[in-house]
């Protein structure tokens, strides 16, 4: 994708990451162990977004011009695990995971249904998705064959 191509090696081992963790918290719904997903989702938000991406990324996010490359990418991985976080949550905290969507900016939840440029199409003027709902998105939205990549993650074991 156009995006793939200017990310930094950091968003690229993120979208590893997340490719990952969205494939184990699938399984665990599938085998019925929510505990478990829960488990990983806060491992996840703690450790892998919090305490190291969002700790790497923040410079940029702060200090970076609006329209940046370097924000904008960051911008576009943040999108991303936003949505499939959301959707990770959605079976074990609905009500709060709905909430979050339905206060999410628009921009971002059209960021959603147009990243690698699928979804349909949104009308400007419209604030339908406030009518929506974040389980009529689907289930997560990841692709491990373009996210993923050995070379990335051997680079980034010495940081990680």
């Amino acid at each position: 994708s156009e995006h793939k191509a200017s990310l930094a090696l950091v968003d690229r081992y993120m979208l590893n990451v997340l490719a990952e963790f969205c494939s184990e918290v699938a399984s665990c719904y599938e085998r019925y162990a929510f505990p478990q997903a829960v488990s990983e989702i806060n491992h996840f938000v703690n450790t892998r977004l919090s305490a190291y991406y969002l700790d790497i990324s923040k410079d940029r996010l702060y200090a970076e011009g609006a329209s940046s490359p370097e924000r904008r990418t960051g911008q576009f991985v943040l999108t991303l695990i936003l949505e499939n976080l959301l959707k990770a949550l959605a079976p074990v905290a609905p009500h709060m995971c709905q909430e979050m969507y339905h206060f999410t900016p628009k921009g971002v939840i059209d960021g959603f249904l147009s990243v690698e440029g699928e979804g349909p199409e949104k009308d400007d003027d419209c604030d339908e998705h406030r009518l929506e709902c974040v389980f009529t998105h689907g289930w997560f939205r990841y692709d491990p064959e373009l996210w993923c990549s050995k070379d990335v993650v051997d680079k980034m074991k010495v940081i990680s």
